[in-house]
């Protein structure tokens, strides 16, 4: 499963939490909160016809190869 966080607007105010995946490697794991505007799915085809899935945020761990 990919990593997720949980993100509560009422609960949390101010910056989106950017926390790694893993150490010395650029991926964040994944902000899910309810009609936010950061850390948005979008699911699609490559050009093998596989579905992917990628992130807004470049960054996330759903964008890596």
């Amino acid at each position: 499963m990919t990593p997720t966080i949980e993100y509560d607007k009422k609960k949390n105010f101010g910056l989106v939490p950017r926390i790694k995946v893993k150490k010395g490697e650029k991926w964040i794991m994944h902000v899910h909160s309810d009609g936010a505007r950061f850390h948005v799915l979008h699911w699609g085809m490559n050009w093998k016809g596989e579905v992917v899935v990628q992130c807004s945020e470049p960054d996330c761990i759903y964008n890596k190869p």
